[in-house]
């Protein structure tokens, strides 16, 4: 593990990035140095001179200061630097040492008392309070997480230091006297700071006020609310303070034993709790490195939540069998190593069990007033029982109170479950996030999963049926599911369907078997679902009982349980093939696509085929979808059945003949599949085609790799998917090769916009196009990542990275470079790590120079923004004698030849190119490239209205989003002299979104402030262009769709 932590400290020393880290490596060896330091000689002095029998008032006193201490604290520690608190405290602490060491003179017990709260409490508010805000104020979360090791590593090495320090002065130095060494170590963090000062800049110059905060009054009323729906937090409650009285316990008879093994020879004591630290610190990240990071993953929260309660009730049971001096180490290494390095990273895995939003109540109260409050309590049990036991009962008070410890903590790991299932009826989690941990629920759920199955609310039944089919024995609940309206709800039977089929019960398929003859004809059609699902195979006098009934449905399903079963029995042959002469309705026939479907028996295709000759879209969709999960691999008579469809106007069924033709698995097939590919305009489609390609694994290279290649952006985009899918590392390697030439321009595109003038008007242009081909670049490599498999982190990623919080913004760079594709995003973070304040000059630049640079930019719009800052500045004539009106792209040429021609129409707010980059500079459509833009900006219409018009009026059936090109808009409600005004829009903010899906009246009246020049897109216009590029869809999910509505 060292050498490990070694190796990555030399790395950063090595990238040159150790100097920012340097002056917090130092703080936290030293802070961690003086706590060992001071807190060792308190104790010492503690117990040689109180003894002992002094730790429980000691624990009365600090669970009652607590509470109003840290209420302060954390106000002041809002409203004033981190620096400066700490210098405070610095000098409050080396005031208070000196102080308390003349006191020691007078020889009077309340001044050990004293000495031991200060440095207890001296050891919290620095190690877990100040520091780590300290080191948040410089660095982001991203940067944090990077260097924890590295602070970690150095926190155990002052550790070691402190506890070293403290062993060897004492041989020389009384412990009263090594109070004195207390103003060096203050000195030393104190001239520390002041270098930090002097050095780093804090994240923000400004300390913002935090945001009030729930009251202690607030937060107690909410408790029992949130305790009756996670009953968790009950026992999360009671384990803290078990915790806490069970420490101090522990606590209290070690240092009773070390008192009377050292006698009152402070030196000794000092000197052998000295080096037990330093062990200590270097136990417990061996422990957490090595053990408790594998069990927590072998084990998971339940198992791991007893491993700590076992060791106290272990250490107890030693003491009780023999109060020796070993017995005592082993409790303290169970209170010091194994407790952080063990306990801790255990009880936080338990709050996953609360929802996100009660977090922080949930936890201030438990880990805050309920720990203090434990401490207090600690504190008169043990002075109660100092007046009236003796050390053998109390040891047995342990022993009994670690067991009751032990069951605590085996019942949060029962309601951890509990609670969760609680978070998945309220909708605070989704069934598929957390049911890998659910494969078998205890008997003790039964309840609340008949609960869920008696609910009227749908989502609540469907709950209870998935939570049904993972306790043992199903069967229990067949009374409740009977009473489900399966024949009113589809979705509700289905889930009826798939828990009867899934699930290995004695009980349920004799339930089954007996609906064949006795049910009513939902459950005995569920029934014969639920067994062809399940693979069974039904007898011949079962299928002629089935088949003897009026219901068409049940000899549909009989005569597929037959084609399934093989029976050779002439009746129920004959009858099958009567009925399947019979011209069927659509319901009819996706009943034979589900049931045949469910076999997973690939016999039974030819009846698809049959069936999927003349059928309606919807069929064919389902059809060809069943065909393709029938595993018809190398049945290429199927493509004959598929390619047909490729031309199908339906896309959901072009869709569907795809995914069939990428489960065929003839390579002869994938020309095809790459036609689909490259000229189907529906996206959907494509992607489909993309999927199906990389089932036919590398074969499907040859095909796709030439389109990374193509103009079309959308192109390259489906070859991305194409070959990501696939998988390989020659398929990751050629997408890594492809982005090889957009990595070569990161650091060209950098420069670019750090040397773009600040404020000049002539560059806007160029600005805009400069921030596009950077956005490119980076959704370009977050969509290779996407495929790759790394989805859900990259949605939340470009979330955070379009946040002007850089923290925020760090938190995504942070989960990006964690992924195990980290390669593909380390090009990027100069792009990644680019501030608002770099992205533009702040000296002096050559603008000609950097404009001729630009003009040879690979990248068309780059060009084109070059060809208006020129145009802009007044210098048309360097695009001709550059060639641009003969540029080998279209477009720009086209630009060119305007700019030289007629340079005034390039910049008129009314041409073309000036609409696009107008609308790439709005709020609600930034999210598309201007590559997108172009052929959308097309359907806008130019509005114009004179100030004090109406633009549309309320209640009128208006359909259009209108986005303000120049001018003012008042949005307001109501009619007569005084409407109230709901909003007051400028320049480049939009309104009407909603109208473009919702056709109701409008709910306002909007009105021209000022002269106002409009863009708008009538809702005709907005269907044809979702169909085409149907991004345009996440602009609006991105906006939101009812901002005004209020």
């Amino acid at each position: 593990m060292w050498k490990s932590l070694s190796h990555q400290i030399v790395r950063v020393l090595r990238r040159g990035k150790l100097r920012r880290l340097t002056p917090f490596l130092g703080l936290a060896a030293s802070i961690m140095a003086l706590n060992v330091f001071a807190y060792t000689l308190a104790s010492s002095l503690f117990i040689t001179h109180a003894g002992a029998e002094g730790l429980p008032l000691s624990y009365i006193a600090i669970g009652v200061v607590a509470i109003p201490l840290y209420t302060w604290f954390s106000q002041v520690a809002d409203r004033y630097e981190h620096t400066r608190i700490f210098q405070v405290l610095l000098v409050g602490g080396l005031l208070f040492g000196l102080v308390l060491r003349a006191a020691i003179t007078i020889d009077t017990l309340p001044v050990y008392y004293i000495i031991y709260l200060v440095f207890y409490f001296q050891w919290t508010l620095h190690l877990d309070v100040l520091f780590p805000s300290l080191v948040s104020d410089y660095f982001t979360s991203r940067e944090y997480n990077r260097n924890s090791p590295y602070l970690t590593m150095a926190q155990a090495f002052g550790g070691l230091i402190g506890g070293a320090m403290t062993g060897i002065l004492s041989s020389y130095f009384s412990t009263e006297n090594l109070l004195f060494a207390l103003p060096v170590f203050y000195g030393a963090i104190f001239v520390q700071l002041l270098y930090l000062d002097r050095v780093e800049e804090p994240l923000e110059t400004r300390r913002n006020p935090s945001p009030a905060t729930n009251s202690f009054v607030e937060n107690l009323k909410v408790l029992p609310l949130l305790w009756k729906r996670y009953p968790i937090i009950g026992f999360l409650i009671a384990s803290i303070v078990l915790w806490i009285t069970l420490y101090s316990l522990a606590e209290f008879q070690y240092y009773q034993i070390y008192e009377a093994t050292f006698a009152g020879n402070d030196r000794a004591l000092t000197q052998f709790l000295g080096l037990f630290r330093a062990a200590n610190d270097i136990l417990q990240l061996v422990i957490l490195y090595f053990f408790t990071r594998p069990l927590i993953t072998r084990w998971g929260v339940v198992r791991m939540n007893l491993l700590y309660p076992l060791t106290t009730f272990l250490g107890f049971l030693a003491l009780a069998w023999r109060a020796t001096f070993p017995s005592a180490i082993f409790l303290n290494f169970n209170n010091a190593a194994l407790e952080t390095a063990v306990n801790q990273p255990a009880y936080t895995l338990n709050y996953n069990a609360i929802p996100q939003n009660f977090m922080g109540r949930v936890r201030s109260l438990v880990d805050g007033i309920f720990y203090s409050f434990g401490l207090a309590l600690s504190g008169v049990l043990l002075w109660i029982s100092q007046s009236v036991l003796t050390p053998e009962q109390t040891i047995s008070i342990g022993v009994f109170l670690s067991a009751i410890f032990l069951g605590v903590r085996y019942a949060i790991g029962k309601t951890y479950l509990e609670s969760l299932i609680s978070l998945l009826r309220v909708g605070s989690a989704r069934w598929d996030e957390v049911n890998e941990g659910l494969t078998q629920l205890p008997d003790s759920y039964r309840s609340q999963i008949r609960q869920l199955l008696q609910s009227n609310d749908r989502d609540n039944q469907i709950l209870g049926l998935e939570l049904a089919a993972r306790i043992h024995r199903p069967s229990q609940f067949i009374s409740e599911i009977e009473n489900l309206p399966l024949n009113k709800d589809f979705k509700l039977y289905r889930t009826a369907v798939d828990f009867f089929s899934s699930v290995n019960d004695r009980g349920i398929q004799s339930y089954l078997r007996h609906q064949l003859n006795e049910g009513g004809d939902i459950l005995r059609a569920i029934a014969l679902e639920s067994l062809i699902a399940s693979k069974q195979m039904l007898s011949d006098t079962e299928l002629k009982g089935l088949l003897d009934t009026d219901n068409a449905n049940l000899k549909i399903l009989a005569c597929i349980a037959a084609e399934n079963a093989e029976t050779t029995d002439a009746e129920v042959r004959g009858i099958c093939h009567e009925l399947w002469q019979i011209p069927m309705d659509d319901a009819t026939q996706r009943l034979v696509v589900r049931g045949i479907s469910s076999t997973g028996n690939s016999r039974l295709i030819p009846i698809l085929r049959r069936l999927l000759v003349n059928a309606s879209a919807e069929v064919k969709k389902e059809g060809l979808n069943a065909l393709a999960a029938l595993n018809p691999w190398g049945n290429a008579s199927l493509a004959e059945l598929a390619i047909p469809e490729l031309d199908h106007p339906d896309p959901a069924v072009r869709s569907a003949a795809v995914d069939l033709l990428g489960a065929i698995g003839n390579p002869k097939l994938l020309k095809d599949l790459a036609r689909v590919l490259q000229h189907d305009f529906d996206l959907n489609v494509r992607l489909q085609a993309a999927s199906a390609m990389a089932k036919y694994g590398e074969q499907s290279l040859a095909q796709v790799t030439p389109l990374l290649d193509s103009s079309r952006p959308e192109m390259v985009e489906t070859a991305i998917t194409a070959i990501a899918q696939v998988g390989t590392n020659r398929a990751e390697n050629i997408l890594w090769d492809h982005l090889q030439s957009d990595y070569q321009q990161v650091s060209r595109l950098v420069k670019w916009q750090q040397q773009i003038p600040l404020g000049d008007p002539h560059w806007n242009a160029l600005k805009i196009v400069l921030d596009d081909y950077s956005q490119r670049l980076i959704k370009k490599v977050l969509y290779v990542l996407t495929w790759l498999g790394h989805k859900r982190t990259v949605n939340f990623a470009y979330q955070m990275l379009t946040s002007q919080d850089l923290r925020r913004r760090a938190n995504a760079i942070e989960a990006l470079v964690s992924l195990k594709h980290r390669r593909f995003v380390l090009p990027l973070l100069p792009l990644l790590e680019m501030t608002d304040d770099e992205s533009h000059s702040t000296v002096s630049v050559d603008g000609d120079r950097l404009l001729l640079e630009m003009l040879k930019a690979g990248d068309r719009w780059i060009r084109i923004g070059t060809i208006l800052t020129l145009v802009a500045r007044g210098e048309a004539t360097r695009v001709k004698e550059q060639c641009l009106t003969c540029d080998r792209n279209s477009l720009v040429q086209q630009i060119a030849i305007e700019a030289v021609e007629t340079p005034k129409s390039v910049l008129a707010l009314d041409s073309q190119i000036q609409r696009v980059l107008f609308l790439k500079s709005t709020a609600l459509l930034n999210y598309l490239s201007l590559d997108e833009l172009l052929p959308i900006s097309r359907a806008f219409v130019i509005e114009q209205f004179a100030a004090g018009e109406i633009i549309s009026m309320e209640g009128a059936m208006d359909a259009k989003l209108f986005v303000i090109y120049q001018g003012r808009v008042d949005l307001s409600r109501g009619r007569g002299e005084k409407p109230r005004i709901l909003s007051r829009l400028e320049q480049k903010e939009s309104f009407g979104e909603n109208h473009l899906f919702q056709n109701e009246p409008n709910p306002y009246t909007a009105i021209a402030q000022t002269d106002c020049i409009l863009m708008s897109l009538s809702q005709s216009s907005f269907e044809i262009l979702v169909d085409l590029y149907p991004k345009l869809l996440i602009c609006f999910q991105h906006a939101g769709v009812s901002k005004f509505y209020g």
